[in-house]
């Protein structure tokens, strides 16, 4: 999400931590960002992970490439979100 302009949320009850099953990982690949290795680390433990959507935010080529790869090798149920894909202005 942008860290500019503000958001409209339904308000909800807090949902215990156990009964969750989203995980959000900033998609960021490159010289700083560090996406490829936590989906390395992700992989590594996708046995405790079965149940669970892993969301990846603002993704570029690189980590793409590696969601595709993993998508086809891995039982992690992967949803990328490209880059500028959840900023207001882009929602219909």
């Amino acid at each position: 999400m942008p860290a500019v302009d503000t958001l409209q949320f339904d308000v909800i009850k807090p949902v215990p931590v156990s009964s969750r099953t989203i995980i959000t990982v900033k998609g960021y690949g490159g010289t700083w960002g560090r996406a490829i290795y936590v989906l390395s680390v992700l992989d590594t433990i996708q046995h405790h992970l079965l149940g669970f959507e892993i969301h990846l935010t603002s993704v570029k080529k690189d980590v793409a490439k590696e969601i595709g790869r993993l998508q086809s090798s891995s039982q992690l149920k992967l949803v990328p979100h490209p880059k500028f894909s959840l900023s207001p202005e882009c929602q219909d």
